[in-house]
């Protein structure tokens, strides 16, 4: 089918452009940072197109915000020097200290509003360091934040996502896929893009299953 559709083009409007630049720009600088937006807006999209974009950073650790601290460290440590460091509570304050004398590395943490309340002054101590961390989740994080942690909120710039306009993605992909489609399409999942990815890749099945070379709205209709 030759309207295959690259989910890339629909999440970078403008502002997300904007976002891309400047966060990437931040934590090159040693600079922590705080994305934020409700389900389904592309904060994961925008996460791994920073993750594969950075330029100065030797790399950039991804972890788990369910796990407790101890893990956490030790994920770190063995995610840069691949020693098998294992997480227990006694070694936390080793582990602390290796992580924080870790040079040229950025950490990024999505669903960061399911972090353990018990994480945030290690996260302090390590951004003191100049590691810089990518904290994303969804909007209470920032109300969390304000409330108990002032002292990180203050390290953090804060950039919020919000979704994307119609008229944005119709003008990236309509040459892909006919216009009334995607309107019919963004209507009925209200603009969602994690929906509305899922429903493009649903049509896309279901025109190859009818015999068709392209998604129609006979096509869209029998998906929704």
């Amino acid at each position: 089918m030759d309207n295959q559709l690259d989910s890339q083009l629909v999440i970078i409007d403008q502002k997300r452009k904007k976002f891309l630049e400047e966060i990437i720009y931040r934590m090159n600088r040693q600079r922590s940072v705080m994305l934020i937006g409700e389900f389904g807006v592309g904060k994961t999209t925008l996460l791994n197109q920073i993750k594969a974009e950075h330029t100065v950073l030797k790399k950039i650790i991804t972890i788990e915000s369910l796990d407790p601290i101890e893990s956490i460290l030790a994920d770190i440590i063995n995610q840069v020097n691949q020693e098998g460091a294992v997480g227990t509570r006694t070694r936390v304050p080793r582990h602390l200290r290796k992580v924080r004398s870790l040079k040229n590395i950025g950490i990024m943490v999505d669903e960061a509003h399911e972090l353990r309340r018990s994480t945030w002054p290690y996260f302090k101590r390590i951004m003191d360091s100049g590691i810089p961390i990518l904290f994303a989740g969804m909007p209470e994080l920032r109300d969390y934040i304000e409330e108990r942690h002032g002292d990180i909120r203050s390290r953090l710039r804060v950039f919020e996502l919000e979704e994307v306009a119609r008229e944005e993605i119709t003008s990236h992909i309509c040459e892909k896929i006919p216009e009334e489609v995607l309107k019919y399409l963004l209507g009925f999942c209200d603009s969602n893009m994690r929906y509305f990815f899922e429903y493009l890749e649903d049509c896309k099945r279901m025109a190859k299953k009818m015999g068709k070379d392209q998604i129609d709205m006979e096509v869209a209709e029998k998906v929704v």
